[in-house]
């Protein structure tokens, strides 16, 4: 069992595209700790990242949606979606649980995908770029610790 399966619970939600329910993982609050903040506002937690939970991604459609996001869609949107997401599927059992730092960045990169397809729809995608950002830097931080740690006798 991973280690941090006891910071997180599910919350039911229902797909704005599909329309059928599904459970997506939120973290308890009283796990949510910032250990730091850069002087840019990125934060690192102590323990779970809740921000690898912002994004839903609908099991059953691929569907992905953000709390802000979650609005309805229109038919035609909705074809649209179900046209291109057809074979998605198989890869959407994989958000419901505990998330790492790589399913986190694919998820975030699956919104904006999904984002595309929108029609009509005047809101940004600065918000989750600067998520993915925000990612991106953690996962350049583990790595020159990573190799920092190994030192020059690992070569």
């Amino acid at each position: 069992m991973n280690k941090h399966q006891d910071m997180i619970f599910p919350i039911k939600l229902t797909c704005p595209n599909c329309e059928k329910e599904f459970e997506h993982p939120e973290v308890k609050s009283k796990y949510i700790v910032i250990e730091r903040q850069d002087r840019d506002f990125c934060s690192y937690f102590a323990g779970i990242n809740p921000l690898f939970y912002d994004i839903m991604v609908c099991k059953y459609c691929g569907f992905a949606f953000t709390r802000e996001t979650n609005i309805p869609l229109s038919e035609p949107e909705k074809a649209i979606i179900k046209t291109i997401l057809a074979n998605w599927h198989t890869d959407g059992y994989q958000y419901g649980g505990v998330r790492t730092l790589d399913m986190a960045i694919k998820a975030i990169i699956w919104l904006l995908f999904v984002r595309s397809l929108e029609m009509q729809r005047t809101q940004s995608k600065a918000p989750f770029t600067f998520d993915w950002a925000g990612c991106i830097a953690i996962k350049e931080i583990r790595s020159v610790r990573k190799n920092l740690y190994r030192g020059p006798w690992s070569l």
